[in-house]
């Protein structure tokens, strides 16, 4: 399979160990190899040409890698924006304890019946999801990494924002 999609990871950090750095990349690769992986072949390997290959690292105060791969990008990019679009929905709702706490609970009942009905459809998916979703709540206690973002195709996503206090 071609790589004719990109994936940009921008990460800005007061201190970023490189432990951290290797969980994140292997993390993202995982998800990926789920996502890319024909369901016919669940016990091989995935071949050379559908890996996911890091083509450029850009270094200073913040870090950027870029990505290129094939059709499971896009849906590593999509489940991606699934998840920041619902942990958006409850930094939003920060303003007031009350708030966050229904949405909290709101966020929670909805993820689990998700996950309930995703697990039956789309089991590669989902791990992927949670892979990811592990990684960015792991980066979120460090405090010291203040953003994540994502960008495939010239389309960014935020990952991880400071809530407003």
């Amino acid at each position: 399979m071609p790589h004719n999609h990109t994936l940009r990871i921008h990460i800005e950090y007061e201190l970023l160990y490189v432990a951290e750095m290797r969980a994140l990349l292997n993390d993202f690769e995982r998800a990926y190899n789920l996502l890319e992986r024909p369901r016919a072949r669940v016990g091989q390997r995935i071949s050379r040409t559908d890996r996911l290959i890091v083509k450029t690292v850009e270094t200073g105060n913040s870090l950027t890698f870029t990505f290129l791969g094939g059709f499971g990008l896009l849906a590593l990019a999509k489940g991606v924006k699934t998840i920041a679009e619902a942990r958006e929905a409850v930094w939003k709702s920060e303003d007031a304890k009350w708030k966050a706490k229904s949405a909290k609970l709101d966020f929670q009942e909805r993820e689990a019946s998700l996950v309930k009905k995703s697990r039956q459809e789309e089991e590669p998916e989902i791990v992927a999801s949670e892979i990811i979703q592990n990684r960015i709540e792991i980066i979120e206690r460090t405090q010291h990494i203040t953003s994540l973002e994502m960008t495939v195709d010239n389309a960014t996503t935020k990952l991880l924002a400071e809530p407003k206090k």
